[in-house]
């Protein structure tokens, strides 16, 4: 998969803690909700195989990638099982060179400017700025402002309520974790709740578009 993954802003889905099946009911019910991205963490006790199942799914338009890859073990058993995209919580250059090596999409955390810069020296596709709420959207624009080629991905305190500020201001994704699939309605299986909160963020998300290109079109004319 090309770099092209994130070519216009989207909703990344964290699935962190469950096994297989309560996983694939978690997916099931976001993507009916319209996510399409979904990362695996792999201190996930079913990881590699959640993966595999996902990238082997008949839902042709879903993309699954592996997260909170902390070493190249990882990144490889990740990429092995059909993971297109590897997120990191930091930056390791070696890490990243090897994701790369394996044609993989590399998305190492980084939240310095320097950080930023260097994973993307090393081959890094797209950066992940993590934690984000603990600089805030205005950092990302903040940062673009002198290095404007970056391509950024906020994680970590990412809502439906300030998403849309973190990509205003530069970021090509959002990843939205228990935010945006709560632990007790899985817990419960209130799988509609889950598929009720994917579709009021799209609904955010595709309003949010929509508001943009309009604006884009009068600054045009």
């Amino acid at each position: 998969m090309s770099i092209q993954l994130f070519n216009q802003p989207e909703i990344i889905s964290i699935i962190r803690g469950y096994r297989t099946e309560t996983a694939l009911s978690v997916v099931d019910a976001l993507y009916e909700g319209g996510i399409r991205t979904f990362e695996i963490t792999m201190d996930s006790p079913d990881a590699s195989h959640i993966i595999n199942r996902l990238s082997r799914s008949d839902y042709l338009d879903l993309r699954v990638g592996a997260g909170t890859v902390l070493s190249i073990e990882e990144a490889e058993k990740a990429i092995d099982a059909g993971a297109e995209f590897i997120f990191s919580p930091h930056f390791d250059e070696g890490l990243v060179k090897r994701v790369k090596e394996l044609g993989c999409i590399s998305i190492p955390g980084t939240l310095t400017p320097s950080e930023m810069v260097k994973a993307i020296q090393a081959g890094a596709d797209f950066v992940k700025v993590f934690p984000a709420n603990s600089v805030g959207p205005a950092y990302l624009k903040a940062i673009q402002t002198p290095i404007p080629h970056l391509k950024m991905i906020p994680t970590g305190g990412i809502t439906k309520d300030n998403m849309v500020e973190y990509l205003k201001n530069g970021a090509v994704a959002v990843g939205l974790g228990g935010s945006l699939v709560r632990d007790v309605d899985v817990r419960l299986q209130r799988y509609d709740l889950v598929k009720q909160n994917a579709e009021d963020v799209m609904t955010i998300l595709n309003d949010w578009k929509r508001e943009n290109l309009h604006e884009e079109k009068l600054t045009n004319k």
